[in-house]
């Protein structure tokens, strides 16, 4: 064994530097990897498949450099605020912008964005668009169609499952999308999906799929209206202490880019997390409000007894396999209403944002995030704050409080800084009290909520040389409470430099370090448990090779260890992929081999991979082995042709979950196919 993985790092060495030595060159960052570097590393597959499917989207049909406006910009999530005002003003002041090139002139602009920017944006000497009809009269209406399967199956497919958790539905997921746009007036789509275990029948009040999700979008009908839309949406708003839809959570880049105010339609397959109902975008003067009223179902599991009604959590899982998942679902009403008011001055601009929720049921939650507190319950929850945004000539501060029904409170506030051409600092102080309650925010922070949380962020990018791109960022944060399996609070440190060289325009090295200082806990010898250090570190080192425009190498090294009281363990994961198109039959294809050892659950890594078009997956190794992945796209005219099969082969016996969820074998395989049709 040990020597095959011997041999095998010998040739991926071989293949390392045999790249060094063949240059063609090769001007561009791959989309792919921009994709990766956004949303790679996030866990959260429902923000990252909505950022996913509107870069894809965007990708496909560039926005013309002159007409873009503010929203458009920032909705690419890889500029900041600086950025926009800078390059709005510049094109007030000079005019039409007439070449990419020329985004060098401008504050707070360097090579690294503007080469992402060309994926996104063209000016007027790139004819890398199709003729296009009137933008009134163009029209584009697409569906997708996508199964899944997984072998080997889970146990709630198994004949001997007891009846209540056996799986009603076959062991694979469907996924269709209806999507049709009208120039830019006029959007609507339509989403329907089953899981693998799902039952997909028309009888007893089944209705074929088991989600819907669906939205009407009406853009720009009257100069006061700007937008309306109905069905399904999502919200976000100042720094997302109230509407936290498109605010992300640390990953490695050192600047924070942070999302606007706005309303978007929901196209994801996640069954929570979204509003139904009206939502509507005003525009008066250099006032603006988003007024929205939504009433929407959601799985939880309830509990009847002498006090009514009441539930403790929303289950976000999206499944109804069998008669316990089944039995809860749509089982509590959630309605809500909102307000939000910005208002804009010169570089500045307010906000207010408010919302009300009412459940029918009573939602029983801890009064601090910690199992032994005390338990409150509640039908009514409003949560009001103020936001605000200021742009200065070499920074921009922006900031939000929030404060719920009973008086919490919860404040983030961010400076971004352009120092200097080749240096940029973001600085963040959040604290979030540990009773404030904010069924629909998101924030930046190190936890998965705006709770209970104190932080001090400093990131800083910078352009030592002009092949070297460096980003570094320091988190200081505690949790001012006991957290829910915590025996006292703590804090931690996480520290990350993140660099990439450029050796040639078709060959770079990106490596990565990072290590985090926090708490676990522990139980000592005297059977009382404690909260003692932990150390988490990780290493990777990956190289990308365009060997020509049509074929790119990617190699991959990661190594993460983890430090416990007196437990120590290491893991690792060694990749090389190959990408190749060949243009002219319109077929591409992505190749990756793998091989994992990864003793602990500790030390598992996440590993992003290329997946279908308007698809996102970043699967989790653990255990010993090896995966074989292989990726196809294929197009003509308007058709589009994708398949993907991931194979995963372990050196012993695995099993994964528990119960109904368990699965066992030594070879694991999912296998993907999709197809797209545009007219």
């Amino acid at each position: 064994m040990f020597m095959r993985r011997l041999k095998f790092l010998f040739l991926f060495m071989l293949l390392f530097f045999s790249t060094l030595s063949i240059a063609q060159p090769d001007n561009s960052i791959q989309i792919q990897e921009l994709m990766e570097t956004l949303v790679g590393e996030s866990e959260d597959e429902t923000e990252a498949t909505a950022i996913f499917e509107h870069l894809e989207s965007v990708i496909q049909n560039p926005m013309e450099i002159n007409s873009v406006d503010r929203e458009q910009l920032l909705d690419l999530y890889i500029i900041t605020d600086f950025q926009v005002y800078t390059f709005l003003e510049y094109r007030e002041k000079y005019g039409r912008i007439l070449s990419m090139k020329e985004l060098k002139l401008i504050p707070g602009f360097n090579s690294e964005l503007i080469e992402k920017l060309n994926y996104f944006l063209y000016a007027g000497d790139q004819k890398i668009l199709p003729e296009k009809k009137p933008i009134k009269k163009y029209s584009d209406f697409k569906i997708i169609n996508r199964y899944t399967k997984t072998t080997p199956g889970k146990n709630g497919f198994l004949e001997e499952c007891d009846s209540l958790g056996k799986f009603f539905g076959k062991n694979y997921s469907r996924l269709v999308k209806l999507q049709y746009k009208l120039g830019d007036s006029f959007s609507a789509g339509l989403t329907m999906e089953s899981d693998a275990g799902e039952a997909f029948s028309f009888r007893d009040k089944s209705y074929g799929y088991d989600f819907y999700s669906y939205y009407f979008q009406f853009l720009k009908p009257e100069k006061f209206v700007r937008r309306i839309i109905l069905g399904d949406f999502r919200l976000s708003s100042g720094l997302g202490l109230v509407h936290g839809y498109g605010f992300g959570s640390k990953s490695s880049d050192a600047i924070i880019k942070k999302k606007f105010t706005e309303i978007k339609p929901y196209t994801s397959a996640a069954e929570s997390g979204f509003y139904r109902g009206i939502g509507i975008k005003s525009e008066f003067q250099n006032i603006e409000s988003i007024v929205y009223f939504s009433g929407n179902r959601q799985t939880a599991a309830v509990e009847i007894n002498e006090e009514g009604v009441q539930f403790s959590s929303v289950d976000a899982s999206g499944l109804h396999r069998n008669l316990n998942e089944k039995m809860h679902k749509n089982s509590i009403r959630e309605l809500n209403c909102g307000l939000i008011l910005t208002m804009e001055a010169n570089s500045s601009n307010f906000s207010y944002n408010s919302e009300i929720t009412q459940f029918e049921e009573s939602f029983e939650y801890r009064l601090y995030p910690n199992r032994d507190s005390q338990l409150k319950k509640d039908k009514l929850f409003i949560n009001q704050s103020v936001s605000y945004n200021k742009l200065f000539p070499k920074f921009n501060i922006s900031g939000e409080w929030a404060i719920d029904k009973n008086k919490n409170i919860a404040g983030q506030h961010i400076i971004q800084a352009h120092i200097h051409p080749l240096l940029n600092m973001s600085m963040s102080y959040r604290f979030f009290s540990p009773k404030y309650i904010a069924l629909h925010s998101n924030s930046f922070s190190e936890s998965s909520n705006t709770r209970n949380e104190k932080g001090f962020y400093l990131g800083v990018e910078s352009f030592p040389f002009r092949t070297i791109i460096l980003n570094a960022y320091i988190d200081l944060y505690s949790f001012p409470w006991m957290r829910y399996d915590d025996t006292s609070p703590y804090s931690g440190t996480d520290f990350t430099i993140n660099g990439k060289w450029l050796l040639k325009k078709n060959f770079y090295i990106k490596m990565l370090i990072k290590k985090e200082y926090f708490s676990e806990k522990v139980i000592t010898e005297t059977h009382i448990a404690e909260m003692k250090e932990a150390v988490s570190s990780r290493f990777s080192i990956q190289t990308n090779y365009d060997f020509s425009e049509n074929m790119i190498f990617r190699n991959k090294i990661e190594i993460k260890n983890y430090q416990h009281n007196q437990y120590k363990a290491n893991g690792y994961l060694i990749y090389q992929e190959v990408n190749s198109k060949i243009p002219t039959k319109n077929l591409s294809v992505n190749f990756r081999y793998t091989i994992f050892e990864i003793p602990d659950w500790s030390v598992r890594i996440y590993s992003w991979e290329h997946d279908l078009l308007y698809s996102f997956y970043t699967p989790v190794f653990y255990k010993t082995g090896q995966n074989i992945l292989i990726n196809i796209r294929f197009g003509y005219k308007k058709f589009k042709l994708g398949a993907k099969g991931s194979f995963t082969i372990y050196s012993n016996e695995y099993s994964s979950g528990s119960g109904i969820e368990n699965r066992s074998g030594r070879n694991f395989s999912t296998w993907k196919i999709q197809w797209i049709y545009s007219i």
